[in-house]
């Protein structure tokens, strides 16, 4: 096609031949409904087609609430699946701000015996070192680290 502009009036006073409008939506490809549909098929077979074997054996993800742990702490929380109020320790303590834990984990070197009393008093459960448990049920007054890694 020329460069060339034909200009030609109309009565209507539309788009003239020669218009730059009119070229370039002369030039526009039409769009192609089946292939458009073919690409989207592909995607989004793509998207939601990556699961491999692989996965089924990867670690089950954690809610963002029990990385508030860091390392070299006892922590405890008032929900399972580390939800609810969060209480952490590094040493022997009595545990405020909730009266019963959840939620477990036990990222200290050492293992923590848990006691339903203030001043390691009453019942007492024990977690050895590195242990995490997303659902457990244990009355929460005291936090006493003992000096081994077992219980």
């Amino acid at each position: 096609m020329s460069n060339r502009s034909v200009s030609v009036s109309t009565a209507s006073g539309g788009p003239r031949v020669g218009d730059s409008t009119m070229l370039r939506s002369m030039r526009r490809p039409p769009i192609r409904l089946p292939r458009l549909a073919a690409a989207l098929l592909v995607l989004c077979t793509l998207s939601f087609g990556l699961a491999s074997p692989a996965a089924a054996s990867a670690p089950e993800v954690m809610p963002l609430s029990s990385a508030s742990c860091a390392a070299g702490r006892f922590c405890l929380w008032s929900g399972s699946m580390y939800a609810g109020t969060f209480y952490g320790t590094t040493g022997n303590q009595n545990v405020t701000g909730l009266s019963s834990a959840k939620s477990v984990w036990n990222r200290s070197g050492r293992a923590v015996r848990v006691f339903s009393g203030a001043a390691g008093t009453g019942t007492s459960q024990c977690f050895a070192a590195g242990v995490q448990s997303a659902s457990v049920s244990v009355p929460a007054g005291s936090v006493r680290f003992l000096t081994t890694t077992s219980c």
